[in-house]
């Protein structure tokens, strides 16, 4: 999974890299075993699929992120709750400092 967003990011398929961090989180949530992030987020799923083609038309897709993803799903592999948690809120901060500033 981790590889094949790398792969779209470098190749700048938007709607493939969009499904693919997509994919990425959804199988995040399924791993939390918290079956109220599923049923909250996916009446919306569709609506972020389309937000996100937009972003990322305006914003160079980054490799990084796909860096924090592994580093985020090894994290949550490993047990490492704390870990998995501050990398997933850095990840949060580290794209809305790419994004934000773009969509103005």
């Amino acid at each position: 999974m981790i590889e094949h967003g790398r792969l779209c990011c470098q190749k700048g398929n938007i709607l493939e890299l969009a499904r693919a961090d997509m994919a990425f989180h959804q199988l995040i949530y399924q791993l939390s075993e918290n079956p109220l992030i599923d049923a909250t987020i996916a009446p919306h799923w569709h609506h972020l699929l389309r937000i996100m083609v937009v972003v990322l038309k305006n914003v160079p897709p980054v490799l990084a992120v796909w860096d924090e993803h592994a580093a985020i799903l090894q994290a949550v592999c490993q047990g490492g709750d704390v870990t998995a948690e501050r990398l997933a809120w850095s990840h949060g901060e580290q794209v809305a400092q790419r994004i934000v500033p773009r969509l103005s």
